[in-house]
C-alpha cells in the first residue's frame, strides 16, 4: 500500500514517457473495479503528473550516504 510522499518508479512499460524516472506519490485512491488491494496513485515525475495503478509501481528506497566497502 502506498501513501502520499512515497518515492516510486514505474515497473512496466505503462507510461512510456515516465519509464525509468523516480516520482513522488501525491494522492492515493482505491480502485473500485480491481479490488481493495489495488489503488490509483497520482504520481509526480518531475513535473509530469500521471495516474498509475499501484500494481504498476515499485517503491524506491533512498540509500544512505555512508556506505562501507571491504578492503
Amino acid at each position: 500500500m502506498f501513501r502520499p510522499g512515497d518515492r516510486v518508479r514505474v515497473r512496466w512499460l505503462v507510461q512510456s514517457d515516465c519509464l525509468g524516472l523516480t516520482g513522488t506519490v501525491l494522492d492515493v485512491q482505491p480502485s473500485v473495479f480491481l479490488g481493495r488491494d489495488v489503488q490509483w496513485c497520482r504520481v509526480d515525475f518531475g513535473g509530469r503528473q500521471r495516474r498509475v495503478l499501484s500494481i504498476d509501481l515499485v517503491r524506491v528506497y533512498e540509500r544512505s550516504g555512508t556506505l562501507t566497502t571491504a578492503a
